[in-house]
């Protein structure tokens, strides 16, 4: 049985890994990976009701960026706004009305105090590194598990292929996405996509 402190470690290898091809990634190997997450995103969506909001983040450059695959979608967004150093919400928000902010070190878009809090339907959750059980790595604070552990809608992940690991090491607070959308394909571990899309159709 692998102990938590080697958990931690595979974790932090894994992390490198991912973060390596990243940074191998030419121009051109980024966009093909771009053009073939949106499409694979705006296939699923493009089958799914409008949501009063989804609950999205702000693409950091290690991350895709799904903003282009809803472009002349109809869908309302919810951005996180971390109100301590270990809670977050959703306020609803557009991506215009973001405000630049610091957190945990990162510079990021984030809603103003004032836009109204909301739980999401859905959930977009980013990682630094996925596997195809549902499993997921994020960047080691702990905002996204701990929102999820309480969240009841459909988690999410996005990443692109090169993203994807054999087998995630799991801690005890860790919580699995229900969804994987990549670049290579919709991976949809708890049935919940097609329960929303039937829903859809019988509407």
């Amino acid at each position: 049985m692998v102990g938590t402190k080697a958990k931690l470690n595979l974790k932090g290898q894994q992390r490198e890994l991912v973060k390596s091809r990243w940074s191998e990634l030419g121009v051109q190997d980024l966009a093909s990976y771009r053009n073939a997450f949106n499409a694979q995103l705006r296939s699923v969506f493009c089958e799914m009701p409008a949501f009063s909001s989804i609950g999205v983040f702000s693409p950091l450059k290690d991350e895709p960026n799904w903003i282009d695959a809803f472009k002349d979608l109809k869908q309302e967004f919810a951005y996180p706004h971390c109100i301590s150093d270990t809670e977050m919400i959703f306020r609803k928000s557009n991506e215009s009305q973001l405000v630049m902010n610091e957190v945990n070190n990162l510079k990021i878009k984030v809603p103003s105090h004032d836009s109204p809090e909301v739980t999401p339907d859905i959930l977009f959750v980013p990682g630094v590194v996925f596997d195809l059980k549902g499993g997921r790595i994020g960047r080691g604070k702990g905002f996204y598990d701990r929102y999820m552990a309480q969240f009841k809608g459909p988690k999410i992940g996005l990443c692109y292929e090169f993203q994807i690991v054999e087998d995630v090491p799991k801690e005890e607070h860790d919580i699995n996405i229900d969804v994987l959308i990549s670049s290579c394909g919709v991976y949809d571990f708890t049935g919940v996509l097609s329960t929303l899309t039937k829903k859809e159709k019988k509407a």
